[in-house]
């Protein structure tokens, strides 16, 4: 029955993945924080964009990178990493949380609005309410939320700047960031 609940599980997840009729992203990007103390991160970023419609998508941001404070620093969605504290509990002969753990890596970090301005260029606001900092020191939950800038230079690939603020749920660090990179639309 536990088999049986684990590919259902599986296979509702990944159907909204392979819809025909929105436009998926792909970025991959170098972003630049500061905070007020003048505390600069660097970071590589991967970013996937998820269309539910024309207008909205869900945001799945994986980056590495350093920070004055925590020094080596990776940052994704809360739910993959919760999915991936669940399927090492079902590796422990935990059954129950195989399903969950899949599950958890499809809850998504946050939402982008798409505004077309003209031909090739479309701003993007955006917020991550579910995005999780993790450092050897400590695993920080935060909110992030800014604009993209998208300015296509062929019919799927463009360049993307991208202005932000973060802060930690958890403490009172708030940092702004600058980021640009390149993107591809998914077929």
């Amino acid at each position: 029955m536990k088999i049986q609940l684990l590919i259902v599980s599986f296979i509702t997840a990944i159907f909204p993945l392979f819809s025909k009729a929105q436009t998926n992203r792909v970025i991959f990007s170098g972003v630049y924080e500061t905070n007020i103390f003048n505390s600069p991160s660097y970071k590589a970023s991967f970013l996937y964009e998820h269309a539910i419609n024309e207008k909205i998508s869900l945001n799945y941001n994986f980056s590495l990178g350093v920070n004055g404070q925590d020094g080596f620093v990776f940052q994704g969605p809360m739910g993959a990493y919760g999915g991936s504290i669940l399927l090492l509990w079902a590796l422990q002969d935990e059954e129950d949380y195989y399903a969950m753990g899949i599950l958890g890596f499809f809850i998504p970090e946050g939402l982008t609005f798409h505004i077309p301005f003209g031909e090739n260029t479309i701003l993007s606001p955006y917020f991550n309410i579910l995005a999780l900092q993790h450092s050897v020191y400590r695993v920080s939950p935060y909110f992030e939320g800014g604009f993209k800038i998208k300015q296509y230079f062929t019919d799927r690939a463009f360049l993307q700047l991208d202005f932000g603020i973060s802060s930690a749920y958890t403490t009172a660090t708030t940092r702004n960031f600058i980021s640009a990179g390149i993107g591809f639309d998914m077929l």
